[in-house]
């Protein structure tokens, strides 16, 4: 090689090593991506986040509204259970699960249906064993037991694919009396 040419190639070279032109370009090009799959990601993790909020609220609520009951009615439950439907707005409540039932607490500490009442699901058979929290097992207690779920579907699948199956469930004393009677449940 000449040395003109050496010369001109060294020239070139320093000027590219010094050059800052197109940087800040080069490093949004490399990062956007990124960026924007956190940016879609959050927006994903914070609808799972309030659908599952809804979902607690509308499992708590059922149960607080069943124990104000010394005596209830199965189209009573029914309506507790189709006014959740405005809990779990802007979701789609008319297709939640939500089994609310009354359980007893045996002499061996073992929690068995009394009666049961669902939504969208089947109820728990009469004298089926509920696992519950030890701390709870007081022989002779009743409780009011509720669930409720909820398949959502993202609104966007691109970090996150597929269903998220929501759920929750509550345990609570009966307020007003020991135990609320519901015939034909």
């Amino acid at each position: 090689m000449s040395v003109m040419r050496m010369r001109f190639l060294s020239g070139v070279f320093r000027r590219i090593k010094t050059n800052q032109a197109g940087v800040a370009l080069v490093e949004f090009a490399v990062l956007s991506p990124i960026l924007i799959t956190l940016y879609i990601g959050g927006v994903q993790l914070c609808e799972v986040i309030a659908c599952a909020r809804k979902v607690t609220s509308t499992a708590r609520a059922v149960v607080d509204l069943t124990t104000q009951y010394s005596s209830i009615s199965p189209q009573q439950i029914d309506g507790i259970m189709s006014a959740s439907n405005q809990i779990m707005y802007p979701y789609d409540g008319a297709s939640s699960f939500i089994r609310v039932s009354e359980i007893k607490i045996d002499e061996n500490g073992v929690a068995r249906v009394v009666w049961s009442r669902s939504k969208n699901g089947s109820p728990r058979e009469y004298d089926a064993e509920v696992a519950i929290d030890a701390v709870l097992a007081t022989p002779g207690t009743m409780y009011i037991y509720g669930e409720a779920e909820y398949k959502l579907k993202p609104s966007m699948q691109f970090v996150f694919s597929g269903d998220f199956t929501l759920g929750d469930a509550f345990v609570m004393l009966p307020r007003i009396s020991t135990k609320v009677n519901c015939n034909d449940c």
